[in-house]
C-alpha cells in the first residue's frame, strides 16, 4: 500500500500565529502553532511557499498606507520533524506595490519575489536584494483589458 503524507499551514487571520498540520491518508496531526513575529497585513498573504528540500519557508505581504506602500518578504528555516520555524528574516521593500509571486531557487540559497513591475532576487545568506528585471511599459497588441503583456 502506498501512503502519502503532506503538510499544511494556515495563519490565524490578522495575527502572526501559524498552525502546522501533517496530513496522512487516514489522519490529521496538529503540530501546534507558533507566533512568527510579523503580522500579515489585512489577511493578505500571498503564495505560502516551501523550498524544494523543505528546509525553508517564505511568503510575501503588502500593506497599502497613505503616501507610502510597504511590502515585505518573510523567510524562515523550517524543521520538517518538529514543525518549528527559526532564523526568521524580513526583507522590506518601499514602495513597490503588491507582490504576486514567491519562490526559492533549487539550492534554497536564493528566493524570488515579483510585483507587477519588478522581479527581485533575495540572497538569503547575505540578506541582499537585487532587482533582476523592471517592466518597461511595453504593451503587446492584445485587445484592451485582456491578455496584454
Amino acid at each position: 500500500m502506498l501512503t502519502v503524507e503532506t503538510g499544511g499551514l494556515c495563519f490565524k487571520d490578522l495575527t502572526d500565529e501559524i498552525h502546522v498540520l501533517l496530513l496522512t491518508p487516514d489522519s490529521v496531526f496538529d503540530y501546534g502553532s507558533q507566533n512568527l513575529g510579523v503580522v500579515p497585513s489585512w489577511g493578505n498573504v500571498t503564495q505560502l511557499t516551501f523550498s524544494q528540500d523543505g528546509t525553508k519557508f517564505g511568503y510575501t505581504s503588502y500593506t497599502p498606507t497613505i503616501g507610502v506602500d510597504s511590502c515585505f518578504t518573510f523567510v524562515a528555516d523550517f524543521d520538517r520533524c518538529s514543525g518549528q520555524f527559526s532564523n526568521t528574516r524580513i526583507f522590506n521593500f518601499f514602495p513597490s506595490g503588491p507582490f504576486w509571486g514567491f519562490s526559492f531557487s533549487p539550492n534554497s540559497k536564493l528566493a524570488y519575489a515579483n510585483t507587477s513591475a519588478r522581479i527581485f532576487q533575495l540572497n538569503l545568506d547575505s540578506m541582499s536584494i537585487d532587482t533582476l528585471a523592471t517592466y518597461d511599459g511595453f504593451i503587446s497588441g492584445a485587445p484592451p483589458n485582456c491578455c496584454q503583456t
